[in-house]
Formats: structure tokens, sequence, C-alpha cells
């Protein structure tokens, strides 16, 4: 009690030092969130492994954050703030960890992307146009005009020749590589599609329909319709050819993963165990197991030949729950509300690593409670405490300047 009253009495000043501290640390913590809440509005949009497992290509929507006019009119009328939102595609490289190109900034989403079979291309689809962008100077080689609807899905057929792009057109158009001519245009009508994939030779190209819940499968050469695999009224978000081109995995918004026989068009198994939409599929490339991404935040990975289910960790719900699997087979890449790129091991899940693709909150957090507890620190420390910590900073910064 005589310490406090000893505060109050003979050093007011200190008192409203703290108390101001502590204030803009509440502040500072409640505009965060808020924040972060507008920024969990913007998930990753799309992923993908370059084929030497060397890159990750992460699509992903950046919020500018908000400027002081806006932070203020969020604090008084209950409101998040937000800035303006723009969408980057950056390329990880996964060696150093560290982002070696960011191509954007775009006023929409690329909301698919696609390596060539031999790296040399990244292939990037969005609102009304794809962008063709060479993977060594990320200079731009081809976008496309004249489209009117999104582009939802692309893939390169296995020898690379061939790129399909398929959306909300009621379309699958067939690119050749030399020069991005248009090859074909098959018409997939009354469907809209959300993806399209090869099969292992590149004789099959297939197509999930968004609306009537069926995976349609076209012969490449002759475009003709070779088969219509039906599965329900609702529509289909995913799918993912096996690597030896005999099983087709579609998923959608009846929560189930079904697996077909190319061959037969019969069902070989359903998979249940999500409870929400499932937006992504990857097939091992051995074959061996399926993984898939739902919106109620669980990722699972299934025998994919007996159709059991192997493991499962919880990621993020309620987002578009893009995921990827490194060409080696041993990783997995997903996204997370955070703002953070999670690299897994493929066969039990199990957390390696985490690539931040927005500015870590918990950090911003950290360097403002740290900073308010030096505040309060050195105006209650004795003046040999205070140079004590004065050597303590100056003997840090020696040692960052010599380990450079």
């Amino acid at each position: 009690m005589s310490l406090a009253r000893d505060l109050f009495t003979r050093r007011p000043w200190i008192i409203r030092v703290a108390l101001l501290a502590i204030l803009v640390v509440i502040l500072f913590a409640f505009l965060l969130m808020r924040e972060k809440r507008a920024s969990a509005a913007h998930p990753v949009n799309a992923l993908a492994f370059s084929p030497d497992g060397k890159r990750l290509a992460c699509s992903i929507s950046r919020a500018v954050p908000p400027g002081l006019e806006q932070r203020l009119a969020s604090l008084f009328s209950g409101r998040g703030a937000s800035g303006p939102t723009f969408y980057e595609v950056r390329i990880w490289d996964l060696a150093t960890r560290e982002i070696g190109v960011t191509l954007g900034s775009f006023q929409s989403p690329f909301v698919s992307l696609a390596f060539s079979p031999d790296g040399k291309t990244l292939v990037t689809g969005g609102y009304k146009e794809w962008k063709a962008w060479d993977a060594t100077t990320w200079k731009c080689l081809f976008a496309s005009s004249g489209l009117t609807q999104w582009v939802n899905s692309v893939a390169f057929s296995p020898d690379g020749s061939t790129l399909a792009t398929t959306g909300q057109d009621m379309a699958v158009r067939l690119w050749d590589t030399d020069g991005y001519r248009l090859r074909a245009v098959i018409d997939g009508a009354p469907s809209t599609f959300h993806s399209v994939s090869f099969s292992s030779d590149g004789r099959s190209v297939a197509a999930g329909s968004n609306g009537e819940g069926s995976v349609k499968v076209w012969d490449a050469e002759t475009k003709q319709l070779r088969s219509r695999l039906y599965r329900g009224m609702n529509g289909i978000l995913a799918i993912a050819f096996s690597p030896d081109g005999r099983t087709l995995a579609a998923g959608g918004t009846e929560n189930v993963v079904t697996l077909w026989d190319v061959a037969t068009g019969s069902t070989r198994a359903v998979l249940k165990g999500h409870d929400d939409w499932i937006e992504s599929l990857a097939f091992s490339p051995d074959g061996r197991s399926l993984t898939s991404a739902s919106r109620d935040g669980m990722v699972k990975l299934w025998d994919a030949g007996t159709g059991g289910a192997v493991s499962g960790f919880d990621g993020e719900s309620g987002l578009v729950n893009p995921l990827a699997v490194s060409p080696d087979g041993l990783t997995l890449a997903t996204s997370s509300r955070g703002g953070f790129l999670n690299l897994r091991e493929v066969a039990t899940g199990r957390w390696r690593s985490s690539l931040p693709s927005q500015p870590s909150w918990s950090l911003a957090w950290s360097l403002a409670w740290s900073l308010a507890s030096w505040t309060v620190a050195w105006f209650f420390a004795s003046p040999r405490s205070r140079k004590g910590m004065l050597q303590a900073i100056a003997s840090l910064r020696r040692r960052v300047e010599a380990r450079r």
C-alpha cells in the first residue's frame, strides 16, 4: 500500500504513462482482431507445386490495412475496418521458405493454378481470363481475351501440348500450348463446370458439373462424349484422375467422395466422413491414397483401393480449402484462416512447417505487448536498471550485426 501511495502522491506521471501504455495495447489488440476477422474472409484461392517440387504457387487475397480514418470509424461504429483488397500469386521457394516472386496486384482473384509438366510455364485462371507465365522470367506469355465468365479450372495434358480450361460458360476449351491457339471448344451445356482434369495417358478429359451433379468424360482427340458419371442433383466441385487413369474421384456439395471405374462407369466406392462441401481432391503419385479437403474444416486421407479412411486432421471450417500434393508424394500443402500455408506429411498428416502468406497476427500482438511491457518496466526501473537495459540492447545489437 505504501508503494502505491508513494506512486500516486510523488510520481503520478508514472501511473499515467503505465495506464497509457496498457490502453495502447488494448486499443491495438481491439483493432487487430477486427482486421484479422476481415482478412479471414479472403482465403488462399489455389495452390500448385512445380513438377520438381522446389516451388509452390499460391493465389491469395491481400487486404491493405485500413487508414487511420477507417480505424477510428470502426472503433466508434462497431463495424469492422478494412482497406482495399488486391490479389496476388506468390511463388514460394521451398528450400529457403521465402517468397521468390510475387505476381500482382490484380483486381480479381485467380482461382486456379497449374504448372506445365516441364515446369517452364505457370497458368492462372480467374475472372473472364486465364494467363500463361514464363516460370523463369515470370513475364506474361499470353493472356486470353473474349471470355465472358469465370475460368474455374485449368489443367495441362501429360505431354504438355494441350491446356484445358473450363468454368461458368458451359464449355471445355482445349488450347495448343505452342502459341496458345484455341484448338477446340467442347460444348457442355447445360452444365457449368468447376473442375477439369486429363487422364494420365492424355486420351480423356473430364469436367465436373457445378449444377447437375455429374462428371462428363470426353475423348480428347475426337471430342466425343465417352461417359457421363452421375452422382446426384448437387454440384461437383472437385475431380481427380488416379495416376494409372483407371479411377476418377469426384466430390462436391453432397459431402461425399465418389470413386468411379473410368472404363465401365460403375461406382467403385463412396467415401463418407465429411460434414460439408468437398472442394479439393488429390491422389498421391503412386495412386495408393487420396486426399480430400472440405468446408467442414477437415482434411482426410483415404486408401484409394479400399475406400477406407486412413487419417485426418483439422483445417479451417467455412473456407475454400485448396490442397496440393508434392510430386514425390511426401508433402501436402493446405491453407489456414490465419493466413498460413501448412506443409504436412501426406502419410500421417503430421505438421512440418508453415509459410506465412499474410502478416503474422500473433507476431504483431507479441511485438505490441513487448513494447508496452518495456515501456512500463522502463518508467518503474531505477537509473541503474535502466543503464543495464540499455547495455543489454546494445549487446544484442552487436551480436545481430556480427551474424550478418
